[in-house]
């Protein structure tokens, strides 16, 4: 199992939530506080057979 959270606060980045108008097209999210949260469960199972 993986588990990953990340959270930025607004206008403190510069190609995901800066306020710089001169950078809009990179910035859809502009001012905004942004919050991610990602998580994996692997499950895993084999079988061998010789003949």
């Amino acid at each position: 199992m993986m588990e990953s959270e990340y959270s930025m606060p607004g206008n403190t980045t510069e190609l995901g939530n800066s306020e710089d108008p001169t950078k809009l097209i990179y910035n859809p999210y502009s001012g905004n506080e942004i919050t991610a949260s990602f998580e994996v469960i692997l499950f895993e199972a084999s079988y061998r057979f010789f003949f």
